[in-house]
């Protein structure tokens, strides 16, 4: 498993190559399409494929490796730099392998309930969260997006909530980022965890926000494909 070298370098490849990808899907979808002749529709069908080329070659071999064997990989280093073995290894993998990043379910989640709390909840403000998430619910098994009044419920209904339970929810949201942060400081005091362990950290928070990437970047590309 190769994770080191230009690691800094990959990372930044992969924002570029999905964010572009991600780019040409938006773009498709907010193109009237039914205005294209057939010629322009393969064309536009052709350059998409080109830029997923990359995205879909590199983030899915790649991330598939972190998710299949990079696990076994750090409790091993784990092990060796702690001497743990068995359950106490597995306790603390369990607890400091928790990355610093929070998924695009939960952002979602935190833009709804900030709309509540300061307000922002005329269809306009809907709309930059409904433009910022509606392809959160696509999938392998699902080609239809959320819809601007999933969005326009989802806020509704939350602004039921006293503004006391809605910063509560808030909270909880903020400080789970902040309880594993600070869990993850201290374990890496109490068992003087060197480089190698903080470089490996360091790769599954990157890897977490790479996932999300690769999400968005497979569901939007199919829903622009299926347009």
């Amino acid at each position: 498993m190769v994770i080191r070298g230009n690691a800094g370098c990959i990372y930044t490849n992969f924002i570029t190559i999905s964010q572009r990808a991600i780019s040409v899907a938006d773009r498709l979808r907010h193109t009237n399409l039914k205005n294209f002749s057939k010629q322009k529709l393969i064309k536009q069908y052709a350059m998409l494929d080109r830029t997923l080329l990359p995205a879909n070659g590199l983030l899915g071999v790649d991330v598939d490796a972190i998710d299949i064997g990079f696990k076994s990989f750090f409790i091993k280093a784990l092990s060796q730099a702690t001497g743990l073995r068995t359950e106490e290894l597995i306790g603390l993998y369990k607890k400091i392998s928790r990355p610093l990043y929070q998924s695009y379910i939960l952002q979602q989640e935190k833009a709804i309930l900030k709309s509540v709390l300061y307000d922002k909840t005329a269809d306009k403000d809907i709309d930059k969260t409904y433009q910022r998430f509606w392809w959160t619910k696509l999938g392998w098994e699902n080609i239809i997006p959320h819809s601007f009044d999933y969005f326009k419920r989802e806020i509704l209904s939350h602004k039921k909530l006293s503004q006391q339970a809605l910063k509560n929810k808030l909270n909880v949201i903020n400080n789970q980022l902040k309880m594993v942060r600070q869990e993850r400081k201290e374990m890496i005091a109490r068992y003087q965890l060197g480089k190698n362990i903080l470089h490996y950290l360091q790769v599954i928070d990157q890897y977490s926000l790479i996932h999300d990437l690769r999400k968005e970047c497979q569901v939007k590309s199919i829903y622009a494909y299926f347009l």
